[in-house]
Parts: structure tokens; C-alpha cells; sequence
């Protein structure tokens, strides 16, 4: 999978200051929101919640992937944002979360969705990657060297 086809600077987001799970969210929901106006920004947030009310969606290491089908969504999109000073986000590890890597799918990707995860996964396990998103402060020349990476 091409990453460039999942993200845009404009969705990139780093070193923002926000203090709660709850406020990350709603930061992560306007981010997919503000270039498509078929993702309103309070629907696309109550959907991240609801998903979290399953599990939460950290995977460790500082890492959260929170996701959720989206019915105005046309094709999977994904939002990079880091943050300033790491949140309590349910966390399987000691690690608070200050990297965070959103995807929202169609509504009808039942499957396809997992597969997406399971490569962004792949990607968020390995240290180089999530160290590069962290040590960036610019979201253009962090998509540039986003969309070059390669996991083996």
C-alpha cells in the first residue's frame, strides 16, 4: 500500500497542544473535516468515540490508531497529528499517547478496513518511523518523507 494515496499535509498535524483523548479526537475529527465537505466534524468525532467505546485504540508505545466507517467518506483517508505533551488514552503499556495516526473508511468496508490497519500496524511498529513523525514540524516535508517510506 502507497501511503500518499491515505494522507495529504493537510492533514498532518504536529507538536499540538491538547491535554485530553477527548479534545485529541475532536482535533483528529476536524483535520478529515476541513477539506471534504461530505465528513461533518461532529459526525466523524461521535463516530471516533463510539468506536472507542469498544477498545481503545492504542497499540502501544506511545501509538494510537483511532479509526471508524464513516458514511460520508468515499475513500480511506488518514489524519498524522502529534502532540506536544503525551495524553492518558486507555493504554495498554505505560506509554501516554503522543502519536497518533487516524483512519476513517466507507461505511461499507467491513474487511478492507482491517487490512488498512493491519499495514498501518506495520508501519507504526517500527521505531525509525514513529521516531521520524515525532522529531517533525513541518506536515509538508513530513508527507514527503512519509509517502517514500518503505516497510520491508
Amino acid at each position: 500500500m502507497n501511503l500518499s494515496s491515505l494522507i495529504s499535509p493537510d492533514r498532518i498535524s504536529l507538536n499540538i497542544n491538547l491535554t485530553s483523548k477527548k479534545k485529541m479526537l475532536q482535533h483528529i475529527a476536524m483535520l478529515f473535516s476541513k477539506q471534504n465537505i461530505n465528513m461533518d466534524q461532529n459526525l466523524i468525532f461521535d463516530a471516533l468515540i463510539d468506536r472507542e467505546k469498544l477498545g481503545p485504540t492504542s497499540v502501544g508505545n506511545g501509538v494510537a490508531i483511532p479509526h471508524c466507517r464513516f458514511e460520508g467518506c468515499k475513500d480511506p483517508i488518514c489524519a498524522v497529528a502529534t502532540l506536544r505533551n503525551p495524553i492518558d488514552y486507555d493504554v495498554k503499556d505505560d506509554y501516554k499517547v503522543d502519536l497518533i495516526w487516524a483512519l476513517v473508511v466507507p461505511l461499507e468496508f467491513d474487511n478492507k478496513h482491517l487490512e488498512i490497519l493491519s499495514i498501518l500496524s506495520k508501519y507504526l511498529m517500527k521505531n525509525d518511523f514513529c521516531e521520524s513523525i515525532r522529531k517533525s514540524y513541518d506536515p509538508n516535508f513530513l508527507y514527503d518523507r512519509l509517502i517514500e517510506y518503505k516497510v520491508l
